[in-house]
């Protein structure tokens, strides 16, 4: 009889053992998952949304060519670059948008656009490359 109580009693203290651990250890690893899902999910998001803006610059419909300042640019990017713990990609994204401007609105002749339209272009693909590094850290 007393060994059926001991058994029930160890059962009991096992598991509340298991559910204190299940408490503070596993369900903060399982937060600590769904937070690094989330953040992957909008990172994502937003660096899809860039790296077709930065790469469409050679299409004659791309997506910034309706844009009239830089401004309009940035909001295309801001949540990237919030996203980014790289300031250095948010200086080569903020330099791309620079370049974008004088491109785009600033009376250039035909060799000094060309010669910022090859950076832009060199600029894009680095920019994405470093994101599809950043994503796959994340």
């Amino acid at each position: 009889m007393i060994s059926w109580i001991s058994l029930i009693g160890a059962a009991g203290i096992g598991a509340i053992i298991i559910k204190i651990l299940d408490i503070v250890w596993l369900q903060k690893r399982l937060e600590r998952s769904e937070n690094r899902k989330w953040l992957r999910d909008q990172k994502l998001k937003a660096y899809s949304e860039l790296s077709k803006a930065v790469l469409s610059i050679g299409l004659g419909e791309h997506i910034i060519k309706n844009l009239k300042n830089p401004y309009e640019f940035y909001s295309i990017s801001s949540q990237a670059i919030l996203l980014l713990e790289n300031d250095d990609l948010v200086e080569k994204i903020n330099q791309y948008v620079v370049n974008w401007d004088k491109l785009v609105n600033e009376n250039l002749s035909e060799i000094e656009s060309n010669i910022i339209y090859i950076n832009l272009v060199e600029k894009s693909k680095s920019i994405v490359k470093e994101l599809h590094k950043d994503l796959i850290i994340t």
